[in-house]
């Protein structure tokens, strides 16, 4: 459980601090540590001093001074995610394993509730550029891609219209697709999808094309055809990760 929630914490959003990982050896980190002490004496709340110094400490193995230091940044920054997950760190080494989790917990939370914000942020931004500019495609198709990945009805319905703006957008063509079945709408999918291969068939979208019209073959029996599509589909998915 605890290496779950480590690995979500690292694959959220990180503050940039400058000193994370000891590249020095222990007289520049003595000298890291006496620094970030002047800075922080100057100013207690002065974020990357105290930051430095726990880190400095965290690097020459004294670990009570590394956690006395980042227990007295959060004070400060309470919702720095990074922070309480190098807190949790030091609690995970030592053994104690409650502690760890209320740090990494509480870590995975900041992650989570950071995200959600930049969702709804980035969702506000483009209904507010479609609803200004009615050819702003796509503003509209990713607005329906944010709602898509909440399972909300109204992707489709965007998707619709994306493709309605420009009817060369295969993109669009291939997500309406996938919206398209899942609702059970199996030939208004399967007419997406060709249109979408008609219009480009290497786009890094274009599996989604395939993948839709083996999902409906197989769903119909057709097993050969879908064989074909899911293979054509996986074989495109290759070369298009070659290509990055």
């Amino acid at each position: 459980m605890l290496d779950a929630i480590r690995g979500d914490v690292l694959a959220g959003p990180r503050d940039a601090v400058a000193f994370r990982e000891p590249v020095a050896g222990p007289h520049i980190l003595d000298d890291v540590v006496a620094d970030a002490g002047h800075g922080a004496a100057l100013k207690p709340d002065y974020d990357l001093a105290l930051i430095n110094m726990a880190n400095a400490y965290r690097a020459l193995g004294q670990d009570d001074d590394a956690l006395a230091g980042y227990d007295h940044y959060l004070r400060v920054d309470p919702k720095n995610a990074w922070v309480h997950y190098q807190a949790g760190e030091i609690h995970l080494d030592r053994g104690a394993l409650e502690r760890a989790s209320e740090y990494f917990q509480q870590a995975l939370a900041i992650v989570l509730a950071e995200s959600q914000g930049d969702a709804d942020g980035a969702l506000a931004a483009y209904r507010r550029e479609f609803e200004q500019h009615d050819d702003a495609c796509k503003a509209v198709f990713n607005a329906a891609r944010l709602l898509q990945q909440r399972r909300s009805p109204e992707a489709r319905a965007l998707f619709e219209r994306a493709v309605a703006i420009n009817e060369r957008f295969a993109e669009g063509h291939f997500y309406l697709a996938q919206a398209r079945l899942a609702a059970g709408e199996t030939d208004g999918a399967v007419a997406s999808a060709r249109a979408g291969l008609e219009i480009d068939r290497t786009s890094s979208s274009a599996p989604l094309g395939h993948f839709v019209l083996a999902d409906v073959a197989m769903r119909q029996g057709r097993l050969e055809e879908a064989a074909r599509e899911l293979e054509a589909g996986t074989a495109l998915e290759q070369r298009t990760r070659l290509r990055r």
